[in-house]
């Protein structure tokens, strides 16, 4: 472990006291994960162009969803946006057991708005 290395992404995860069985769920249960991203960018002036989602099943299968944006995630509602199309989508949410962990992620790499000092 690096502790003086630079960051390159922020991000938020939970794991859901219950299992979420409909995709609407999901997407109410994804906004404290976003305001919690969000809030460090608005704090830090951290803005990214790459979000991703990463949804892990209570039977431990796991997806990784990515969306790299042309410009950068300006605010809350963008942000918000794009995390939604990352959700999977029938039939792959019902072929798989429901989710139990899931986290979100602000990638900010060259190009990218790096934190105020």
């Amino acid at each position: 472990m690096q502790p003086d290395r630079i960051r390159k992404s922020v991000g938020a995860e939970t794991t859901f006291e219950k299992d979420l069985a409909a995709l609407e769920e999901m997407k109410t249960a994804l906004q404290p994960i976003i305001d919690k991203v969000w809030r460090y960018c608005e704090n830090s002036g951290v803005r990214g162009r790459t979000v991703t989602l990463k949804v892990k099943f209570s039977n431990f299968q796991q997806i990784t969803r990515s969306r790299t944006l042309p410009r950068m995630v300006e605010n809350r509602a963008a942000l918000n946006q794009t995390i939604i199309t990352c959700l999977p989508v029938s039939p792959i949410w019902e072929d798989c057991a429901p989710p139990g962990r899931v986290s979100v992620e602000l990638e900010y790499g060259r190009g990218a708005r790096e934190p105020s000092a």
